[in-house]
């Protein structure tokens, strides 16, 4: 049973979609499934069908309901009023704390739908852990849904609890769901109220970076996140190095190529490299301006140790790396049956002598502004058809004031 104030404010939400829910009290039998002609559920739709689409990158189901949590937080979340979850990809849900005793380690997750018996819940809940590293401040969770054709109904709610370490709830809100399949993009070129080109004070900023490209496993790319340069896992190992000790001195060069196996040394160096941030500003001119803030963690053998035990030294370097270019959209023939705009980007010039980090752009699969904020999610297939990267964009102003919102 759910404590009287969630209670509440999922009756609420069931109002404001215009479905019947005059009595807030759970029922006391579990609604059956649709299938079965005793079904209580207004919408026929039992809430598990929906549940049972949710798709994380890990998860266990527990029976019943997702117990009482605290009535005040300060914690903010990603999103403003719907969870809108894309169609087919996971996507992050984001959460921000300042006091470290709202450190979101993980969530529990439950769905809801008004019935004509009242509100019905799914009878069971998810437990979701964080899975990909965030920062000392931001939790991340990934949240799907599975495409079959179903489309939950209107009404339909997601209860979200966040938990500490301990497992212990820190606060809990309840959310519309809503499924955004593919949105037609009739004129995403334009300035208005939906479209690439933004107000001066707004950029679509990069938020997660979904690769399919190594034999279909997964691997998320997060801002700020470090990344091996041989193995772009967060779990990376860095690079090794071979130097020398000889006669107790430390030696890193063409002579420890040399000398005596057993003066060879080999160090491990906790090399890297990352994108802390990416943003675009698109002008109706047709130009695009772009910032990157890359960090790249590069070994310094020759400051290394080779005598001792230690890891070898690594250096950090962080630039800011402008780029103007030209954009346009181009009609294709279909990508994943209906994506069929691409949005081209030709990079003319580069703050970074070597060029920079490249981004040739993709299929516009999703220019939502029903969702807050606004989303652009770009996909660009593999090399020789061999995977997919899904890049996810929000529209935020520039000093990302309106970035979260509290989450109540």
């Amino acid at each position: 049973m759910k404590n009287t104030m969630t209670r509440t404010a999922i009756t609420l939400f069931i109002f404001g979609y215009a479905l019947i829910a005059t009595n807030c009290k759970k029922p006391e039998t579990t609604p059956t499934h649709p299938d079965n002609p005793g079904d209580s559920i207004l919408t026929g739709i039992h809430p598990d069908s929906v549940a049972d689409r949710l798709h994380f990158l890990n998860t266990t189901k527990i029976a019943g309901s997702i117990p009482d949590a605290p009535a005040n937080n300060s914690l903010k979340i990603s999103f403003k009023d719907t969870l809108f979850l894309l169609d087919t990809f996971v996507q992050p849900v984001k959460f921000f704390h300042t006091d470290k005793n709202e450190n979101v380690a993980g969530i529990y997750v439950q769905i809801f739908i008004g019935g004509s018996g009242g509100i019905f819940e799914s009878s069971y809940y998810y437990d979701v852990p964080e899975t990909t590293p965030g920062s000392d401040s931001i939790s991340i969770i990934y949240i799907g849904f599975k495409e079959d054709g179903f489309v939950p109904p209107p009404g339909c709610l997601i209860n979200i609890a966040p938990y500490d370490e301990d497992k212990k709830i820190i606060a809990e809100a309840t959310r519309p769901l809503v499924i955004t399949e593919h949105e037609e993009v009739n004129n995403p070129g334009n300035n208005g109220s939906c479209g690439l080109v933004t107000p001066s004070d707004e950029s679509w900023v990069w938020e997660t970076t979904i690769s399919y490209a190594q034999a279909g496993k997964l691997i998320i790319y997060e801002p700020g996140v470090r990344y091996d340069y041989d193995n772009p896992n967060p779990q990376h190992t860095g690079q090794d190095i071979l130097g020398c000790c000889i006669e107790g001195e430390s030696h890193y060069g063409a002579e420890c190529l040399s000398t005596d196996s057993s003066n060879q040394r080999i160090l491990n160096f906790a090399t890297g490299y990352s994108i802390n941030s990416e943003s675009f500003k698109f002008f109706d001119n047709g130009r695009f301006h772009r910032i990157t803030i890359e960090k790249s963690v590069n070994p310094a053998p020759e400051e290394s140790d080779f005598c001792g035990n230690g890891p070898g030294v690594v250096k950090d370097k962080i630039s800011a790396v402008t780029y103007e270019g030209n954009w346009a959209i181009e009609t294709t023939p279909p990508y994943r049956r209906w994506d069929t705009k691409w949005l081209s980007l030709l990079t003319t010039s580069s703050s970074d002598p070597l060029g920079g980090f490249g981004n040739a752009g993709g299929y516009i699969h999703q220019l939502n502004c029903r969702m807050k904020p606004p989303v652009l999610v770009l996909i660009e297939p593999g090399r020789e058809g061999e995977g997919e990267l899904i890049k996810i964009y929000d529209r935020v102003n520039d000093d990302r004031s309106k970035r979260w919102f509290p989450f109540l």
